[in-house]
C-alpha cells in the first residue's frame, strides 16, 4: 500500500471554540499553511535512578503533566488574517461593517482591550491521510507578521504563530468547504511614520526595505494538582507586548533624531489590494496601526551599496484606544469561525 504519511498529504483544519477549552466536534475551515503545522507534545518522564541494590537504575517510571505547542507559518490572506487576529488580539470579531459600495465591501476592525481576557481559542486537527490528531484550546501566544519584498525576501506578507493547546487524541478529518483566500502581496505596500501630534497615515516612509510586527500575549499554561495529565481549560496571561521593526535607506538624521528625543510616533503598515466595489470605492485592505510608539536605537548595515538603518520599536498604550488596531476590508460580510 502506498505511504500516506508524506508531506504532500499533510493537512490541518480548525474552528473557533464556542466555549474556551471545550473541543469543537466538526471543523469549519481548512488551515492553509507553508508546510505542515509543527507540533511538540512535552510530557516529561520521571526516570531518575532509585537505590534498589542493583545496577538497574530505573524501573516503573511515570509520566508527568502534558503540554502541547503548535507552530504555524502561512502566507497571509485578507480573509484568514481576520480569523488569526481573533486568536491573537480579540475574539468575537467575525462580522464586518458594509462599506456601502457596489458590490459591497466589508470592514473588520479589531481593537483589543486591556481590561479583559477575550482572546478566541480554536480546536485544531493536524495530521495527514493516515492519522489525525486533535488539539483543543489552541491559543496564540505569539504572532509575527512580516512584509519583506526586498531581493531575497518574499513576494507576499507572511505570518508565523506559536500556539499553546491541549492534546485530545486521535480523530477524523471533516470536509469543510475551502476558504476564499485573497493573498496579501508584498509590493507595493505602505509604511507610514508620523509624529505623536500628527495624523496617522499622513507621512509615507520612502525607501523602506522591510517591516514586521509581533504580538506577544505572554500566555501561561495552568497545571493543577487536582486534575489529570492535561493542562487546565483556561490559561494565565501576562502583559501583552506589541513590538516591531523596519529597515529604511538612511538619507538624513530625522528619524534617529526623533528616537534620541524619545518622541512618540504613530506607525501604520498597510497593503491596499484589488478593487471590490465603487461609489464609494472599496478595495481589499490590510491595515495595522500603532497609535503611539517609541523608536529604539537603530543598527546599520549595507544592503548592496546602500546604507540601511533598522529601527525596532515598542507600542505604548495610548489614553483613548488600544496599542494596536487592525482593519481589514474583504468582500464577505462574515468570516467562518
Amino acid at each position: 500500500m502506498a505511504y500516506l504519511n508524506v508531506q504532500a498529504f499533510a493537512r490541518a483544519q480548525g474552528k473557533i471554540e464556542g466555549v474556551r477549552g471545550t473541543a469543537e466536534t466538526v471543523m469549519t475551515r481548512w488551515l492553509t499553511t507553508l508546510g505542515p503545522i509543527s507540533v511538540t507534545v512535552d510530557q516529561p518522564r520521571d526516570d531518575e535512578p532509585e537505590t534498589t541494590r542493583s545496577l538497574a537504575a530505573t524501573r516503573d517510571t511515570t509520566l508527568g503533566k502534558q503540554s502541547s505547542t503548535l507552530r504555524v507559518e502561512a502566507r497571509l490572506s485578507y480573509e484568514e488574517a481576520i480569523w488569526w487576529n481573533n486568536l491573537a488580539l480579540k475574539g468575537a470579531s467575525l462580522t464586518g461593517t458594509t462599506t456601502g459600495s457596489t458590490p459591497p465591501g466589508y470592514t473588520y476592525t479589531i481593537n483589543p482591550v486591556d481590561t479583559a481576557d477575550d482572546l478566541a481559542t480554536a480546536t485544531i486537527k493536524v495530521g495527514d491521510s493516515a492519522t489525525c490528531y486533535v488539539y483543543r484550546r489552541c491559543a496564540v501566544n505569539t504572532m509575527t507578521v512580516t512584509c519583506n519584498p526586498d531581493a531575497g525576501g518574499n513576494p507576499t506578507w507572511r505570518m508565523t504563530a506559536d500556539l499553546i493547546g491541549i492534546f485530545v487524541g486521535t480523530g477524523t478529518f471533516d470536509s469543510p468547504a475551502d476558504i476564499t483566500r485573497t493573498i496579501v502581496t508584498a509590493y507595493p505596500s505602505a509604511l507610514f511614520l508620523d509624529s505623536g501630534a500628527g495624523l496617522i497615515g499622513a507621512s509615507a516612509v520612502a525607501g523602506w526595505r522591510n517591516f514586521s510586527y509581533t504580538v506577544n500575549n505572554n500566555l501561561e499554561e495552568k497545571h493543577f494538582g487536582d486534575t489529570g495529565l492535561t493542562a487546565a481549560p483556561d490559561f494565565g496571561r501576562g502583559y501583552r507586548m506589541v513590538t516591531g521593526e523596519y529597515s529604511v535607506e538612511h538619507t538624513n538624521d530625522t528619524t534617529w533624531a526623533t528616537m534620541r528625543a524619545n518622541a512618540p510616533v504613530k506607525i501604520r503598515m498597510q497593503k491596499t489590494g484589488a478593487n471590490i466595489g465603487a461609489t464609494p470605492t472599496a478595495d481589499y485592505r490590510y491595515r495595522v496601526d500603532i497609535p503611539q510608539g517609541k523608536l529604539n536605537s537603530p543598527s546599520n548595515s549595507y544592503m548592496g551599496n546602500n546604507l540601511v538603518y533598522t529601527y525596532t520599536w515598542v507600542a505604548e498604550k495610548p489614553a483613548a484606544t488600544a496599542e494596536i488596531l487592525t482593519e481589514t476590508v474583504i468582500a464577505a460580510a462574515t468570516v467562518t469561525a
